[in-house]
């Protein structure tokens, strides 16, 4: 099935912990990658444990709602993997903040979860391949919020501007070597 972004979706799916991770990332100065199917990743599973950055991700559960009400999304609901320890707490405790629409809380296994709701009509908001590859609807949150804060991704969101910033530091830091290396 060929997944299609959506833009302004009334009804969504969020896979909470990957799309909080990323918005964190992105607001943190942490590595965030657009990827060849457009989505934004992160890599800070690679450095920290979700456990450890429960607090942090759940500060921006403010920022979550501000971006689905600029959407317009009148009903999301927010998918939290079981396998996640405090789940169970992160869910009780979402279900007391104020939001402004109506919002819902499944803990349960994420990816058989989104997919459900996405082959249900809701759009889904996630950069897991494997539900993205099997849902009708996706939403780039992350890319969206960072379109709505910056107007868009600085070039070394792209692996290609990594790889050319890179290559012009390490041009540049070699060439200035040999000048002061050769200067007589």
């Amino acid at each position: 099935m060929e997944s299609k972004k959506d833009y302004s979706p009334r009804r969504i799916a969020v896979d909470l912990i990957n799309t909080l991770s990323t918005i964190y990332a992105l607001l943190h100065g942490h590595p965030v990658f657009r990827c060849t199917d457009g989505f934004l990743r992160d890599i800070l599973s690679s450095k920290f444990k979700v456990r450890e950055m429960k607090d942090e991700l759940m500060e921006l559960i403010p920022v979550l709602d501000d971006l689905l009400g600029k959407l317009n999304v009148e009903e999301a609901i927010l998918v939290i993997d079981k396998p996640i320890p405090w789940s169970r707490r992160i869910a009780s405790n979402i279900l007391e903040m104020q939001w402004k629409r109506r919002v819902k809380v499944e803990v349960g296994m994420a990816d058989t979860l989104l997919i459900k709701y996405g082959l249900n009509g809701y759009s889904v908001a996630t950069s897991d391949i494997v539900v993205l590859e099997k849902t009708e609807k996706t939403v780039d949150l992350p890319a969206l919020l960072a379109e709505d804060l910056w107007g868009g991704l600085p070039r070394q969101c792209s692996i290609a501007g990594i790889i050319d910033s890179w290559y012009t530091r390490t041009c540049s830091e070699r060439d200035r070597f040999i000048r002061s290396n050769t200067s007589t």
